[in-house]
């Protein structure tokens, strides 16, 4: 069973995935309004997203941030990248090259011969 069937909303199949690195608590909402004002998707309105948003709310407010998350949320980065067929990228200050977007998701779009559009809101 592929696992966009398991769990529905995983990938793009092609479409354009709206990528984030280094914005902070604010980098998943300017994702998601970008992507409502383009058409294309973040990773935050998947299904696996907003699961993923309410657990690290769960495990935030229990003092547990990203012990229990980050490693779901570097597998469904994967799968997310993998489907984009095109993609862009909100970058800012706080970028890491030990982050999810430089360690998992652009190596796929690179693999993929995926060239993201770097936006710097």
């Amino acid at each position: 069973m592929a696992l966009e069937a398991a769990v529905p909303g995983i990938a793009l199949a092609g479409g354009e995935g709206v990528f984030y690195s280094g914005l902070g608590a604010a980098g998943g909402d300017l994702a998601s309004a970008y992507a409502a004002e383009t058409g294309a998707a973040s990773i935050s309105e998947t299904f696996a997203g907003t699961a993923l948003n309410a657990v690290d709310s769960v495990t935030s407010a229990l003092g547990a941030e990203g012990s229990l998350v980050g490693p779901a949320w570097e597998f469904f980065s994967a799968q997310f990248a993998e489907g984009a067929g095109s993609a862009v990228a909100l970058v800012g200050e706080g970028i890491s090259a030990a982050g999810t977007y430089a360690t998992v998701e652009l190596p796929i779009l690179l693999n993929n011969g995926v060239i993201p559009f770097l936006l710097w809101p």
